[in-house]
C-alpha cells in the first residue's frame, strides 16, 4: 500500500432539503448548492487544512487516501476535479474507508460512535451542525472550521490504523469494488421511464378526483367522510387486512374508498422511486447509485443507500411499472445475470449436516421436490413439478419459511408471500411440526447456537465463528429469564436474540461470504458486475461475448471457497442472458 493520508471534506448542507442521505453522493455533488468549505489531510503526525482554492492538491497524487465514508469524499474529489479546482493530473492511488472497516468489526459506522467505542474519544459535532444551519458558510477557511476538519481526518486515520491489520485484504477490496460499481452505474431506458411517470401521474390525478376529501391519505378525513355518509369507519386500512375490517363486506362504498387510498399511496411511492431514478441519471445516460458494503448488520450483506435502494426494486410490476426493466445495457451489449439458486436453504442444510438432503441435491434433484419427499411423503418417481405443483409449492414455503424457527402464526402469511400458498392456522401448525420432525439436525443447529451464545452471557462480546473464518460479533450478550439479548454493534441497544435468529444470521452471513468470494474471482477474471442484488450478480458484456461469459461466470460462481467440508455444499447457479434487467 502506498503512503497513507487521511482526508476529510467539509461541505455545506441542509437537513431539510439538501443532504447526502437523501440525494446520494453523485446527485449531492452535482447540486447547485454544492460547496466545499474545507479540505483537510493528516499523515498520522500532523495535519493541514485549507479552502479548496488554496489547498496543495499535488500532495494527494499517488497516495492511499483514508476517509470516513470514502465513497462520499471520493465523489467530492471527483466533482472538484470536474470543476477544475483539483488539477486533472492528480490521481490518488487508492481510496479506503474507515467507516467500512468499523462496520466489518462490529463497531458503529458513524465517526462519533466509532471514536467513542474504539478510541475512547468523545467528539463534539456542534461545528458540523453549524454547517447545516449555514452558520459557518461565510467562514469557509476559518480557523475553527479547519481545526474541526483536521481533527476528523486525524481520527479517520487513527481508526483505520487500528483496524486495517484485522480487516482482510479481500474484504477491503470488496468495499472498493462496491463503490466502483455504483460509480460506473447502469444505463436507464429514459423513454420508458418518462412514459411510466406520465401514466402514473395520470392515474394519480384520476384517483385524486375519486377521493372526495383532503388530504387524500388522511385517516381522520376518511372517518369524517364516513360519518357524513352514515357509514361505519373501517377498522383497518392496512393492505393485508381482512375485507370485513376494510369495510368491504358491510359497507362496500367504504371498502372502495379504502382501496382508492391504498392505491394512491402505492402510486406516490412508485412515482417517488421513478423520480429518484430520473434525478440520478448522469449526462452519459447512466444511473449513479450507491450500495453499502457491510450495510446489513452482522451478516455483512450489502444494503441500499443514498436515497435510492436498488436492492428493493420489485421483482414484478409496481403499479404497472417494471422498475428492474428500466435498467438496460449499452447498445451492442446484453446482461449476463447470475443468481445463486436457493442459496440460504442450501447453506442451512449444509451447516446442519442434513446429509440425506445434501446427497439428493448433489445428485441434481430439485430442492423443493427433495423437501416434499422428506417432509410430505411424496414417493412418486416422476418429477414433483409435473405431478403435483401445489405440493411442491407447499414444500417450497416450508423450506424457505421454517428454517429459522418460525411459528405457525407467522407461517400462515409467509407461506402466501414466499410460495403463493394459502393455508389455515391448523395446516400451518401441522407444517411446522412436519418440518421440525423431518429436519432434526436443523433444530439441533438452532439449539447448539443458542447454547453457545448463552455460554458467553455476561462477557463483553460473543464471537460466533463462520465457515469462512469471519466472525459475527454479538455485543454484551445476556441471558435474562432464558431470554437471550445482545447488541448488533458495540455500544448499541440490546435486543432479543432467538435461536432461529442466530441460525439465520449464520446462514445469511455464509451465503454473503460465498457471493463475495465469487464476486472477487469474477473481477480478477475481468468480469466486473454493474449491479448486485442479494445473491445475484449482473454483468454487462458485448453481444458477441455473451455465451462465453455465461460459461465463465457459472464456472467462477460454482467454484467452492477453500473452507472445511465445503465439498458437501451443493451450490447451484442460474445464469441467463437478457436484453434488460428484469424478473
Amino acid at each position: 500500500m502506498t503512503h497513507l493520508l487521511a482526508i476529510d471534506f467539509e461541505t455545506a448542507w441542509d437537513k431539510g432539503s439538501y443532504s447526502v442521505k437523501d440525494l446520494g453522493n453523485w446527485l449531492y455533488c452535482q447540486d447547485k448548492r454544492f460547496a466545499v468549505l474545507s479540505v483537510a489531510i493528516h499523515d498520522g503526525e500532523r495535519g493541514v487544512a485549507a479552502k479548496p482554492e488554496a489547498f496543495d492538491w499535488a500532495v494527494l497524487h499517488g497516495a492511499t487516501l483514508v476517509a470516513h465514508n470514502a465513497p462520499f469524499d471520493r465523489a467530492v474529489f471527483d466533482r472538484l476535479q470536474e470543476l477544475g479546482i483539483v488539477p486533472a493530473g492528480v490521481r490518488p492511488a487508492r481510496w479506503v474507508c474507515s467507516a467500512s472497516a468499523c462496520a466489518y468489526h462490529g463497531l458503529p459506522r458513524d465517526l462519533a460512535g466509532a471514536c467513542k467505542e474504539l478510541l475512547g474519544v468523545t467528539l463534539d459535532k456542534t461545528t458540523r451542525l453549524d454547517l447545516g444551519q449555514g452558520g459557518l458558510f461565510a467562514q469557509a477557511g476559518s480557523a475553527a472550521l479547519e481545526a474541526y476538519a483536521t481533527r476528523d481526518a486525524e481520527l479517520a486515520g487513527r481508526l483505520f490504523a487500528r483496524l486495517c491489520k484485522s480487516w482482510p485484504a479481500a474484504e477491503m477490496e470488496a468495499a472498493e469494488i462496491t463503490d466502483d460499481m455504483g460509480r460506473h452505474g447502469v444505463r436507464i431506458d429514459t423513454a420508458t421511464l418518462a412514459k411510466a411517470q406520465c401514466d402514473l401521474h395520470s392515474d394519480l390525478e384520476g384517483l385524486r378526483k375519486a377521493i372526495p376529501f383532503d388530504p387524500p391519505l388522511s385517516i381522520p378525513a376518511l372517518r369524517e367522510w364516513c360519518s357524513s355518509k352514515g357509514f361505519s369507519p373501517p377498522r383497518s386500512t392496512a393492505k393485508n387486512a381482512d375485507p370485513d375490517d376494510l369495510g368491504e363486506v358491510n359497507e362496500p362504498e367504504v371498502g372502495v374508498m379504502v382501496r382508492h387510498m391504498q392505491r394512491y399511496r402505492r402510486l406516490n411511492r412508485t412515482l417517488a422511486v421513478l423520480e429518484a431514478i430520473r434525478k440520478r441519471i448522469a449526462p452519459d445516460g447512466r444511473l449513479r447509485y450507491q450500495l453499502k458494503y457491510f450495510g446489513a448488520g452482522q451478516t455483512g450483506r450489502w444494503s441500499g443507500s443514498g436515497g435510492l435502494n436498488m436492492q428493493n426494486f420489485n421483482r414484478g410490476d409496481a403499479e404497472g411499472v417494471d422498475l428492474r426493466g428500466l435498467i438496460v445495457p449499452d447498445p451492442g451489449h446484453v446482461f449476463v445475470i447470475a443468481d445463486y439458486a436457493q442459496i440460504e436453504a442450501r447453506v442451512l442444510l449444509w451447516l446442519a449436516r442434513e446429509m440425506d438432503m445434501l446427497q439428493w441435491l448433489q445428485w441434481g434433484m430439485d430442492l423443493y421436490e427433495a423437501a416434499a419427499r422428506r417432509m410430505l411423503g411424496y414417493r412418486d418417481p416422476r418429477p414433483l413439478k409435473q405431478v403435483d405443483p401445489g405440493l411442491r409449492q407447499l414444500a417450497k414455503g416450508m423450506t424457505l419459511g421454517l428454517g429459522f424457527g418460525m411459528g405457525a402464526g407467522r407461517f400462515v402469511s409467509s407461506a402466501k408471500t414466499l410460495a403463493g400458498v394459502e393455508i389455515t392456522f391448523e395446516k400451518a401448525k401441522e407444517s411446522v411440526t412436519r418440518y421440525r420432525n423431518a429436519n432434526r439436525r436443523v433444530v439441533d443447529l438452532w439449539d447448539r447456537l443458542a447454547d453457545a451464545f448463552a455460554g458467553h452471557a455476561g462477557e463483553a462480546v460473543y464471537r460466533m465463528p463462520l465457515p469462512s473464518g469471519r466472525i459475527i460479533r454479538y455485543w454484551g450478550p445476556r441471558s435474562v429469564n432464558d431470554t437471550l439479548m445482545a447488541a448488533d454493534v458495540k455500544g448499541g441497544d440490546l435486543r432479543m436474540v432467538h435461536r432461529g435468529t442466530l441460525a439465520e444470521n449464520m446462514v445469511q452471513a455464509t451465503a454473503r461470504d460465498i457471493l463475495a468470494a465469487a464476486w472477487l474471482r469474477c473481477v480478477e477474471a475481468g468480469l466486473t458486475p454493474v449491479l448486485s442484488c442479494h445473491d445475484e450478480l449482473v454483468f454487462e458484456v458485448s453481444v458477441g461475448d455473451a455465451q462465453a461469459a455465461v460459461v465463465e461466470v457459472e464456472r467462477l460462481m460454482l467454484m467452492p471457497p477453500g473452507w472445511e467440508y465445503v465439498d458437501l455444499l451443493p451450490l447451484a447457479v442460474e445464469v441467463k442472458v437478457a436484453e434488460r434487467y428484469g424478473k
